[in-house]
């Protein structure tokens, strides 16, 4: 009798640890925004001398409006100092611009399908800290090849040469995607605009897929490393499907990205 008491009593101990435990972590996971969010802001007032140069600006919405602007060009102004190519996304006229020292020379127009609160819940000051200099690319995913390889036999005759140089590349015709992962965790997902296709559809899953990896990668740094958050703020994006292919390909490997908000 004592012995059946004392199990349930084992049982009834182990099973509200166990909730206690869950609740804790489900806590930490779901309050992981808010902690960035104040990470980001604790960062950003360390910084005493961007805070004195800037606090003017946000007693007045102009003025602020005029920060914002300010920001983004002196960002393309860095990027102007690089060889190589870069994106600029401007999500005030909805354009992702591939840029060529600080010059654009391909601009596309985007529909925005997912904005993470997160941006809108930035405190301005740290908004202008966190956009006012090149962020840097440090991983993607995409269902692009960054360098088709097109395989074609040796032709028989001339004709057949002349007519080789026609031929499609089979490989443009893929769905796209693209995910880039910037600083301080931020994700930007460009989409083609329609999935109809039952290629496409199998393509817009194997995204799905890699999204929710993303997620719960989140989910076990939270987890494992309680005390620092760990949040990827997104925005996704719907873009023509060439326009998506054309930018990932021109990109270099580490990219760099400017916004402007």
């Amino acid at each position: 009798m004592k012995n059946r008491q004392s199990n349930r009593y084992l049982k009834l101990v182990t099973g509200i640890l166990i909730c206690a435990i869950m609740i804790y972590y489900l806590a930490i996971i779901a309050s992981a925004p808010q902690r960035k969010l104040r990470h980001l802001e604790k960062e950003t007032l360390a910084d005493s001398v961007f805070v004195l140069q800037h606090s003017n600006f946000l007693a007045d919405s102009g003025l602020f409006e005029l920060a914002k602007t300010r920001a983004f060009l002196e960002s393309r102004l860095l990027l102007s100092r690089s060889d190589s190519f870069s994106l600029a996304i401007n999500l005030n006229d909805s354009t992702v611009n591939l840029s060529y020292k600080g010059i654009y020379i391909q601009s596309s127009k985007f529909e925005i399908l997912e904005k993470d609160p997160f941006f809108d819940a930035l405190r301005p000051i740290v908004m202008l800290k966190l956009f006012s200099t090149p962020l840097a690319v440090f991983y993607e995913k995409t269902s692009i090849v960054k360098e088709p390889i097109v395989v074609k036999k040796a032709p028989k005759d001339t004709i057949e040469a002349m007519n080789s140089i026609f031929m499609p590349d089979t490989l443009i015709q893929n769905p796209a995607y693209l995910i880039i992962g910037i600083d301080h965790d931020i994700n930007i997902i460009m989409l083609q605009e329609k999935w109809l296709t039952k290629t496409e559809k199998k393509v817009w899953n194997k995204y799905l897929r890699i999204r929710n990896r993303l997620r719960f990668s989140d989910y076990f740094k939270n987890v494992f490393h309680p005390f620092k958050p760990h949040y990827s703020p997104t925005i996704v994006m719907s873009m023509d499907v060439n326009e998506i292919r054309s930018i990932y390909r021109a990109l270099p490997v580490k990219a760099q990205v400017v916004i402007g908000f």
